[in-house]
């Protein structure tokens, strides 16, 4: 161990003049572990790496050449859930130095890092453009939502982020510095649309903007009595989505001041100020409160949005407990193809369930997310790692779990699986879903298989990682492994 550690301190005397090391103890190291949407992502790693240009990451490679056995993990926003997918206990390397949002004006493309988050993205590109797969969720980071998929209040106009990426700069496991793009490496350029981080470590993404003008979002708040309206109100919407509309609709339970709460919040948005109409017009219908006026401008909604750590209870009343504590817990999902109100029943009455030992598991918040899409939202994708084809739709229903006490893990990670597999199988027998269907890896449980997530496009991933990463270096990282 001390001749690693003696190894990392030469390695850190070598890097570029903005490039950092930090070891326990010290401020940036606290700052770096602790800076995890989920308490159970946190690790306590040997130290903390933060490169600042590529040729720091080039050399981090080549350090880790040197020591076989060591592990690492590379952390963007540090939103994904399973513990050790960006977290280690070996050396972390932060991506937090890379900023850079560079809007070209000529091009109508913008230079994104890694270190970013998606609603400092929005802030920084010119109020008329956005990122058309870009993230309508706060705190949601660039890297892992750009390396997983991408879906988005967009997606039914212009598919998913990875569909908007025109090139990504890449530090391969040989310390090689590439940019790959349609036409340069297009193999690794593929992979690296949906492949994880199973290739080396992106250092930038130059993505397509479209132009952004007024929009139109609000949310709807409901009491639980009003669930069967609002299923509805579902299933009528997802019968004929509007391609510039976009709702996800979520039954959530948290706890206030000791005592289980509940609420059903549908947040609305459409691309153009003025709706049609009838778009939604059924969930408008039915007795609700709005916790905010509606908004007109993609950084107001971005910004009323319900943040990392606050309920969606946001404005519900003054006797909501609007911030949540420190908490422990997953995402889950089950791929849909479509949506019946017998699986919307079944979902909310396996959570009605749960919500009886909710408290007594140290429960902090939990709920499905109901997110309709046109079922051409993926008529105009290119071909990518993750698989998402013309006319065949695929989206998730989003499961969320959150909870207290490393002790509750034992209750609730078989319980999330279980859930999990009991909702997919309905929805299959339902034709709600179609067996087989890729897995959205962003939202994936420890237990999902690298098959369940690139099914036919696996082999040729595992030749093009052979090819880039012939000694396995990736493999001493976390995440699904190809």
């Amino acid at each position: 161990m001390s001749d690693l550690l003696a190894a990392i301190e030469k390695f850190a005397k070598d890097l570029s003049p903005k490039a950092n090391v930090f070891y326990p103890g010290s401020a940036g190291y606290e700052t770096s572990v602790t800076s995890y949407y989920w308490v159970s992502s946190k690790q306590n790693p040997l130290a903390v790496f933060q490169p600042a240009v590529a040729q720091d990451i080039t050399k981090f490679f080549n350090l880790l050449a040197g020591y076989q056995q060591l592990l690492f993990a590379i952390k963007g926003g540090g939103h994904i859930a399973p513990p050790g997918f960006s977290s280690t206990a070996g050396l972390l390397v932060d991506m937090t130095l890379f900023q850079q949002v560079n809007y070209n004006t000529e091009t109508q493309t913008v230079d994104i890092g890694p270190g970013r988050l998606w609603q400092d993205v929005y802030k920084i590109l010119p109020l008329d453009r956005t990122v058309a797969g870009a993230s309508s969720c706060p705190g949601v980071g660039v890297a892992g939502f750009n390396l997983g998929g991408g879906y988005s209040n967009k997606t039914n106009q212009f598919g998913l982020a990875i569909d908007n990426i025109q090139s990504i700069d890449v530090v391969v496991p040989s310390g090689e510095v590439l940019t790959v793009s349609g036409t340069s490496n297009e193999d690794l350029f593929w992979a690296l649309k949906g492949g994880g981080n199973n290739f080396g470590i992106v250092t930038n993404w130059t993505m397509i903007t479209q132009p952004q003008g007024p929009i139109y979002s609000q949310t709807y708040h409901y009491t639980l009595d009003k669930s069967a309206k609002v299923v509805d109100a579902i299933i009528n919407y997802s019968t004929n989505v509007d391609l510039l509309s976009n709702i996800e609709t979520y039954w959530e339970w948290t706890v206030d001041n000791g005592e289980l709460a509940a609420i059903i919040s549908a947040e609305c948005f459409y691309d153009s100020r003025t709706p049609p109409t009838e778009v939604f017009q059924e969930f408008k219908a039915i007795p609700h409160k709005t916790p905010t006026p509606a908004f007109d401008s993609w950084l107001d909604r971005m910004a009323a949005l319900p943040g990392n750590r606050q309920s969606h209870r946001l404005g519900w009343g003054a006797e909501a407990a609007d911030d949540l504590p420190p908490f422990r817990g997953r995402f889950s999902c089950v791929m849909l193809s479509g949506f019946k109100k017998e699986l919307i029943e079944e979902t909310l009455a396996v959570f009605l369930e749960l919500s009886r030992d909710f408290i007594s598991h140290g429960g902090v918040q939990m709920y499905p997310d109901f997110w309709p899409f046109n079922p051409s939202l993926f008529n105009n994708s290119k071909d990518c790692a993750w698989p998402h084809v013309k006319g065949s739709p695929n989206t998730p229903l989003v499961l969320n779990f959150k909870w207290q006490g490393e002790d509750n893990d034992a209750y609730w990670l078989p319980m999330i699986e279980k859930i999990t597999s009991r909702l997919r199988r309905s929805a299959i027998t339902l034709g709600c879903a179609v067996a087989g269907a890729p897995v959205y890896y962003n939202l994936a449980m420890e237990d999902v298989t690298v098959t369940d997530i690139y099914q036919g496009n696996l082999d040729r991933l595992l030749s093009i990682r052979q090819r880039w990463d012939s000694t396995k270096v990736m493999d001493r990282t976390g995440g699904f492994r190809i």
